[in-house]
């Protein structure tokens, strides 16, 4: 048996798949416009959009959850307090790591925890953006139970870093 035919599958196969997975990325994020193949146009592909998506998504057991940006006011995530898993609050401006949290976003955590509280809710509020070990704790006092945190962790000794943020999450459970 010749390389080139122990060759043939593999490239055929990584052939087939960069083009069906270069379609399924343009169909994603562009869902309303043609996608060209080369000199083929493939029609525009809206996709499946739910009207109740996050129903649907519990169906199939996702968790559901909202975002709630730096800007936005809280009031615009009360319509959806019941039917969500988790709000997601970002305490930087989205778009790069290392950025200064945020100070205000504590009211909008502490907010966002008494709706929920008021309303007999478990649901999670995660915080990205600007958590770091010095902050964490007002983080966690404000009504938060779900942390992300980037360049907290991986700036400096990665190991250390997480060690010390595990052991103030410890004193949460």
């Amino acid at each position: 048996m010749n390389w080139l035919h122990l060759l043939a599958g593999p490239l055929v196969g990584a052939v087939i798949g960069y083009c069906t997975n270069y379609i399924a990325v343009k169909m994603l994020f562009r869902p309303r416009r043609a996608v060209k193949l080369g000199k083929w146009q493939l029609p525009l592909t809206p996709g499946i959009i739910p009207k109740r998506k996050p129903q649907l998504a519990h169906a199939i057991g996702q968790a559901v959850g909202g975002q709630l940006f730096t800007e936005t006011d809280v009031k615009e995530v009360v319509p959806y307090l019941e039917e969500v898993d988790m709000i997601l609050v970002m305490c930087v401006h989205p778009g790069f790591g290392g950025q200064k949290f945020i100070p205000e976003s504590l009211d909008k955590i502490r907010a966002i925890r008494a709706m929920l509280n008021e309303k007999n809710l478990e649901t999670d509020i995660q915080v990205d953006g600007g958590v770091y070990v010095e902050n964490v704790r007002e983080v966690l006092d404000a009504g938060a139970n779900v942390i992300v945190s980037g360049s907290a962790v991986f700036r400096g000794d990665a190991g250390e870093n997480t060690a010390k943020f595990m052991e103030i999450l410890k004193s949460y459970e």
